[in-house]
């Protein structure tokens, strides 16, 4: 990060109006923390660009960073990276020491559809959350965010991050829990982890209540997608893997589900490689 800055995002761009609504988001956050925004475009190391074409980018670039700048009022330095898509956005976000990645993606049906064909593996390898923008947000700040659990294996690491936004993110919190059929000693200890993790939003300045379905559904993914209209939620943050027996990681079906078809923007952490 540049010396004095307190605060800085990364927004990867296509010149797509996915990438316009995402810079929206960003702006919104360095508004409150006095930060600038890193717009980022990567040129793909594997076409041989004639020097014309990599200048036309360049100005390109460049005249979209100064005209965003002067309408959203905020600070946007433009950065070129030559490389692949994973690989540039993660190295660029280190060495630019941002603290949240926004990108725009292009429609629901599928996760490839998210700008670039790597956009799994930027979310896989990212250090730092990732927010994931797939519509115009219209609100002023993410007043009203779900954290929606159905095993309680990686809330602790989206409770944390959500706490270490600050200014970022604040109001209230949502936890969404499911509670399928167990053992009475596994409820209990479930609902004492949830209380815990209360009293830490709590603590934290965040309003906070926890809602819990205690039945064996199938579809948990509309279900929090249906609550998340019934109270105009700005936001859904998600673990992108859960632990699994074995202690390995895998990517979750809820954590794909709801990338796939939330409307809303999607706050993602990866438990394994976050900071």
């Amino acid at each position: 990060m540049l010396p004095g800055l307190i605060y800085s995002v990364l927004v990867p761009v296509d010149f797509s109006r996915q990438s316009v609504w995402a810079l929206s988001v960003a702006a919104m956050l360095v508004k409150n923390n006095k930060g600038i925004i890193h717009l980022l475009h990567v040129v793909d190391s594997r076409i041989d660009y004639e020097k014309e074409t990599l200048e036309k980018i360049r100005i390109n670039l460049f005249e979209f960073a100064q005209e965003q700048q002067q309408l959203l009022g905020v600070s946007i330095i433009p950065n070129i990276e030559r490389g692949n898509i994973f690989q540039s956005i993660g190295d660029t976000a280190n060495r630019l020491g941002a603290k949240i990645i926004i990108m725009g993606t292009h429609g629901v049906k599928g996760i490839q559809k998210v700008i670039g064909s790597f956009a799994v593996r930027v979310m896989l390898g990212s250090k730092i959350p990732v927010i994931l923008i797939k519509d115009q947000f219209i609100s002023q700040n993410f007043n009203k965010i779900i954290i929606p659990n159905d095993t309680l294996t990686t809330i602790d690491i989206v409770t944390e991050k959500v706490i270490e936004s600050g200014k970022v993110i604040h109001g209230n919190i949502y936890l969404f829990n499911l509670l399928r059929t167990m053992s009475a000693f596994r409820k209990v200890k479930i609902m004492g982890q949830i209380k815990r993790t209360l009293n830490k939003l709590n603590s934290a300045g965040y309003n906070s209540e926890s809602i819990v379905i205690q039945n064996d559904i199938q579809d948990f993914t509309n279900l929090i997608i249906r609550y998340a209209k019934n109270i105009n939620a700005d936001m859904i943050a998600i673990s992108l893997q859960s632990k699994k027996p074995g202690k390995e990681f895998q990517i979750s079906d809820l954590a794909m589900n709801l990338i796939n078809k939330a409307p809303i923007p999607i706050y993602v952490v990866n438990p394994e490689v976050i900071k």
